[in-house]
């Protein structure tokens, strides 16, 4: 497995949220996602957490992904700090 994590300072956290909820189709039409979360870390910061198959799926979800941070354009105050690596552990109840 292997992961997209973004990190993003932003006017309004919950109004970029509510953008990405109401354009969530972008994400299944990348090949090999899995899952994403995101997770509001103060008050202006949101990281994001992408699941793929994967590094080659993670690869080629790059010209989407740029499209999804499209939709989130309003609310940044700078460009996404964006860190991707292989998942060493992962467990869910």
């Amino acid at each position: 497995m292997y992961a997209r994590i973004t990190h993003v300072k932003m006017t309004d956290v919950k109004a970029a949220v509510e953008r990405i909820n109401e354009n969530k189709h972008m994400m299944t039409e990348m090949t090999g996602w899995i899952s994403s979360r995101i997770v509001q870390v103060s008050e202006n910061e949101a990281m994001g957490i992408g699941f793929f198959n994967t590094k080659e799926d993670y690869d080629a979800s790059e010209e989407q992904f740029g499209k999804i941070m499209g939709v989130m354009k309003d609310f940044m105050t700078g460009p996404p700090d964006v860190k991707s690596g292989d998942v060493l552990f992962h467990h869910e109840a």
